[in-house]
């Protein structure tokens, strides 16, 4: 359930109130800030990772220069409690490994492959198969397109293609991968429709059905978006 009274406006939205995991996200970058961002202000509990800090080149994620030389993770939540005073978040100021662990419910923010494999992994070895309240949620940044991906904890053929398609390593990518790259406008969109899809998810189990594609592109300069459902 979301925290901080002033989220009552929202409780007339079918997501509102519905039960969820843990909740993680790994990176604070061009897409994590704006991920973390978000799921503060409507009110869920969350743990953030990362073990950057702001630089004067970070302007295009979502810092300002009176946070330069703050871990990342420390300064995305001063943001945060300035707009929701009530969220609960727990900042991490390290880089994720295996030996940490994985939650039911993950935003995967990372701006390489080798983690975002090793992630996947960890959260695939720690699924429990018995209900249905794990998903993976990834995110690849450009500077004016973006790709996202809902893996469903019991959704076999997503996770199959996921792994076995998209989880190429860094030399074979056909695009650059870091967020250092990306604009602010782009980031801000991709880090909301990633909250967007996991609030479709919460709804997952109701009568009342919501979108959820397994694969999202999105092309700023021809405003272009195409889903995969699988």
């Amino acid at each position: 359930m979301v925290n901080g009274s002033h989220n009552d406006r929202y409780k007339d939205i079918q997501w509102f109130g519905k039960p969820y995991g843990e909740i993680t996200v790994i990176g604070a970058g061009g897409i994590g800030s704006n991920v973390a961002f978000q799921l503060g202000r409507l009110g869920f509990t969350f743990t953030i990772f990362d073990n950057d800090t702001v630089e004067a080149a970070n302007m295009s994620q979502l810092f300002d220069y009176g946070q330069v030389g703050i871990p990342k993770v420390i300064a995305i939540n001063d943001t945060i409690q300035k707009f929701n005073p009530n969220c609960k978040v727990l900042s991490v100021n390290e880089m994720w490994s295996t030996e940490q662990g994985t939650t039911e419910i993950i935003f995967s923010c990372v701006d390489n492959m080798k983690t975002r494999k090793d992630l996947f992994n960890a959260w695939i070895s720690q699924l429990d198969t018995s209900n249905n309240n794990s998903v993976f949620i990834d995110a690849r940044l450009n500077s004016e397109d973006f790709r996202i991906f809902v893996i469903n904890g019991l959704n076999y053929v997503q996770i199959d293609e996921y792994n076995n398609k998209w989880l190429f390593s860094d030399e074979q990518a056909s695009e650059p991968l870091c967020t250092n790259k990306s604009t602010p406008h782009v980031g801000t969109i991709c880090g909301s429709l990633m909250v967007s899809l996991f609030t479709n998810w919460l709804c997952r189990n109701d009568s009342l059905m919501r979108l959820l594609p397994f694969r999202i592109e999105v092309h700023i300069p021809t405003m272009t978006m195409n889903n995969e459902y699988i």
